[in-house]
């Protein structure tokens, strides 16, 4: 198992505050005063994690410079690993163990936040229980958890744009949207336009985990004649992020799910949020997007919110991932929707990131077969469910 001996852990003695409420709501329920707190639970720690079976991340906090991670674990032995931002939660691969705990105990495990480069926010921190006890491969125990991300480490913290209108369009004219005496305005961006493969004449060089991306700067200017304008007339800017199947193989292989289907109707793929150099590619693509428009006073135009896809409930359509069940469709959906937040949360503390759904709310769109669309209520509360 992969493990790193210069991660450093530091063990609480003293209970933090969420630690304390969830031990005060624990006595409570067997009819015990909140006042036994302070000096009952060293007593009952191991006896109630045996009873419960309580064993959990509680709370990731990332920071400038570290990445602070607590959590419980009852009797028995338990890993503390993390996943990349590819990894389904119970990975198949060998897990990066960054932690083992023998007892019952409160743990608080603090990281450098960068690991060879890349940024542990895109990462999910799980507690497991070894082969060992198992008898098979790692047991997931609990939830896993991602980083929260405090205002303090974004690149800017300007407030969210105002506006005196609610009138708004997919911009196509820019000029004839600014006579409109528009608000808002969404423009399309499409990946497979924006990156390249390889360095050439007419590329930007942008880096991202410790690697170099590649950008076409004439497909830059043309967003950025868009956005500039229209964010100078203090119009709401919001970019629609979208990755349609290109002529080149190589770079349809790293923004294309690998369940995208060529018969699709409108090229439109799902993003490769499940292998190691797809989600490369798409973080790469997003911090690169926020750091040139989220941030206020660049030269490029401010951009506020950020749409990940286009009307997923209809993916086979409109962000083709093949013919798939709504839950498969969610979770890798919901990496790709992490990764931009992240992304764009390191440049804005303030703009958004939004999931795109067409309007069949209660039944699938009639046109798609099981497996082509769904409605898009169950899959929101499947999202919201697997997004906590």
């Amino acid at each position: 198992m992969k493990s790193n001996p210069h991660e450093q852990v530091v063990r609480h003695s003293q209970p933090d505050r969420r630690l304390n409420q969830q031990r005060r709501r624990i006595l409570s329920s067997l009819g015990l005063p909140v006042s036994a707190v302070t000096w009952m639970w060293g007593l009952l720690l191991p006896g109630l994690f045996i009873l419960s079976g309580t064993a959990q991340v509680t709370h990731v906090l990332g920071g400038r410079d570290h990445v602070q991670i607590r959590g419980l674990v009852p009797e028995g032995e338990h890993w503390l690993i993390e996943r990349e931002p590819w990894e389904p939660a119970q990975g198949a691969g060998a897990p990066h163990v960054l932690e083992r705990f023998q007892g019952s105990s409160s743990f608080e495990v603090a990281l450098p936040r960068l690991s060879r480069g890349a940024d542990r926010l895109y990462r999910s921190f799980h507690l497991v229980k070894p082969p060992s006890t198992t008898g098979s491969g790692v047991t997931m125990v609990g939830l896993p958890r991602h980083p929260e991300i405090p205002p303090e480490i974004s690149a800017d913290s300007s407030a969210f744009p105002a506006s005196t209108t609610k009138k708004g369009l997919q911009v196509q004219m820019t000029d004839d949207a600014l006579a409109l005496k528009i608000g808002h305005a969404a423009l399309n961006v499409n990946l497979s336009g924006l990156l390249s493969m390889q360095q050439a004449p007419g590329t930007l060089v942008f880096e991202s985990q410790g690697r170099r991306f590649h950008f076409h700067s004439a497909y830059l200017k043309g967003l950025d004649n868009q956005v500039k304008p229209l964010s100078d007339a203090g119009v709401t800017i919001s970019l629609i992020l979208l990755t349609y199947r290109s002529g080149d193989g190589a770079l349809n292989s790293v923004l294309l799910h690998p369940a995208y289907d060529r018969a699709c109707p409108n090229h439109l793929g799902a993003f490769n949020s499940v292998t190691a150099e797809g989600a490369a590619h798409l973080i790469a693509c997003m911090e690169f997007l926020a750091m040139r428009y989220a941030i206020r006073g660049t030269p490029y135009g401010r951009v506020s919110n950020f749409i990940v896809g286009n009307e997923v409930n209809s993916h086979w359509f409109w962000s083709n991932r093949g013919r798939c069940s709504m839950e498969d469709f969610a979770e890798d959906y919901l990496r790709a929707v992490r990764m931009t937040h992240v992304a764009v949360r390191k440049a804005s503390s303030t703009a958004r990131v939004y999931v795109s759904l067409e309007h069949h709310w209660n039944i699938r769109y009639p046109g798609g077969e099981i497996g082509q669309s769904f409605p898009a209520l169950p899959f929101l509360e499947y999202f919201q469910k697997r997004s906590r």
